[in-house]
């Protein structure tokens, strides 16, 4: 009991610093009292480990002063002040400072200063729209998934896995340079200064006709080089494509040969359904679970023993008929994860198209999110939410000559099985349906179940992380979101499934 109370007051210390100059008049953070911030409405604070404040987010609260005391806390693992009037220097932050921050998110604040950030574990590091100056050689941080410095002070060379960020990360610094901005230049100063003077005497000799005609030279010469450069790529990728697709025909025969077999009258049986019969699936009783833009959905009880399926029948003129339909299915039915619900089966015959799932007797998660007698807490959404990120993940990686995305993720169509687990259905029909296949598959996104499965009470800051996250995903140009493997490793961290694993 001594230990804890010497850890609340060495948090209470720090934080009641930060509210006395960043709260002057008490309007903001009327909560932050009492002896312990780990009790009580303190606005904005979630703590863990024997009472130790992990998460603090006060976005948008017209927060004045340094962030200097919030940055001593030894445990901290978010820090998000975003759109507030915070000024005055970040403090260097290394692993002997801030073993444990995760996320720092500065955005839209007055912060001057250097950048001094060594923490090779953070994944997150917005500080656009503030006033920091000097260079970036200072910033080390290895695992960053989603970065931004744009609308600062900066000056200098972007080096080493910073340049791999897009240029919106770095804007409105207009003495930065280097990948993936323009090139810095080698020469020194009065080089500069001497080749600057230089070039002004030519052109007053050359006058503004000889330098637009020069000008539309190099132009029309950078354009030709340009379109040399882009057909030679072309070919080079139709040869590559060639080689590629008649190297996955082979195996996909292969694959096909051995993992699918055709029952008869129809019927294709993947990996769990090689005991289905048509006669048997047709005769079934059944009770109809849902409709759907897709088709209807049937519970059907198909032998004497009382097993249980789900027979989702399509509506026949959303999908294409043929080989491509039966290229697409067999794929699906490859797949298996413990978050995703198994493809038996498929039959088509005769313009009837049924898809065999896994029952799943729990229903939907959007049934349990809208069902008031049935009471979710914030641990039990965590697991959900965990095992929908997986599930997609094993789908985004699942070997296939076309990505695998799901291409129509929502509540309605997460599950839950017997044992409560989230499993992810539905996947792949939306983009089948649209385009034939896997053709232009877009990145999948956790944002709508983040948003639907978050809660208003219980987690409060590891929701709002989440949402952050999903945001990431919904980034207008497709290279700046971030992968599935990458998602699900930036949620084990904000949900502490990563401490658990370990």
């Amino acid at each position: 009991m001594p230990q804890h109370n010497h850890h609340h007051h060495q948090d209470l210390s720090s934080l009641l610093a930060f509210k006395a100059s960043a709260d002057p008049l008490g309007s903001a953070l009327p909560t932050w009292s009492g002896p312990n911030p780990c009790s009580g409405p303190w606005l904005g604070l979630k703590c863990e480990q024997f009472d130790r404040v992990t998460n603090i987010n006060l976005d948008s609260l017209s927060l004045t002063g340094p962030i200097a005391p919030l940055l001593q806390l030894k445990h901290l693992k978010l820090l998000s002040l975003q759109r507030n009037s915070l000024s005055g220097r970040l403090p260097p932050l290394s692993n002997l400072s801030n073993p444990s921050l995760r996320i720092l998110s500065l955005s839209h604040n007055a912060l001057d200063g250097p950048i001094n950030v060594s923490l090779p574990n953070l994944l997150v590091l917005r500080l656009d729209r503030n006033r920091f100056s000097g260079g970036l050689d200072s910033v080390r941080v290895d695992r960053v998934l989603d970065f931004n410095v744009s609308e600062n002070r900066l000056s200098g060379a972007i080096l080493g896995r910073l340049s791999g960020f897009p240029p919106s990360s770095f804007f409105g610094n207009l003495a930065l340079c280097g990948s993936p901005l323009p090139s810095c230049l080698s020469s020194s100063v009065n080089a500069s200064a001497s080749t600057s003077t230089t070039c002004t005497k030519t052109l007053a000799k050359l006058g503004v006709t000889s330098v637009l005609y020069i000008v539309a030279i190099d132009a029309m010469v950078i354009t030709v080089v340009l379109a040399v450069i882009l057909v030679v790529y072309a070919c080079v990728k139709r040869q590559m494509k060639r080689k590629v697709m008649s190297r996955y025909s082979m195996m996909s025969k292969n694959r096909s040969e051995e993992r699918d077999r055709e029952v008869g009258g129809g019927l294709t049986a993947f990996e769990g359904g090689e005991n289905l019969r048509i006669d048997c699936l047709l005769k079934a009783s059944a009770e109809v679970l849902g409709k759907g833009t897709m088709g209807i959905t049937y519970k059907a009880i198909i032998d004497e023993g009382g097993l249980a399926v789900a027979v989702k029948r399509l509506t026949t003129s959303r999908f294409s008929n043929g080989k491509a339909f039966d290229r697409c299915v067999r794929l699906i039915g490859r797949v298996r994860h413990e978050h995703i619900v198994s493809l038996r089966a498929c039959y088509r015959n005769d313009g009837e198209r049924l898809l065999v799932y896994d029952y799943m007797p729990n229903g939907s998660l959007q049934s349990l999110l809208h069902n008031n007698g049935y009471a979710m807490d914030w641990m039990r959404r965590k697991d959900i939410l965990m095992g929908v990120a997986e599930g997609l993940e094993h789908i985004h990686a699942s070997p296939s000559r076309e990505p695998h995305v799901h291409g129509n993720i929502k509540p309605s169509n997460i599950l839950i099985d017997g044992q409560g687990n989230a499993r992810v259905s539905d996947w792949g029909l939306t983009l089948i349906a649209h385009n034939g296949c896997f053709d232009s598959p877009s990145q999948d996104s956790t944002m709508v179940v983040t948003e639907k499965a978050a809660g208003g009470t219980c987690g409060e800051a590891e929701a709002m992380a989440m949402v952050k996250i999903g945001m990431m995903c919904t980034k207008e140009a497709a290279g700046e979101r971030p992968t599935m493997r990458q998602v699900v490793g930036m949620m084990s961290e904000v949900l502490g499934f990563a401490e658990e694993a370990a």
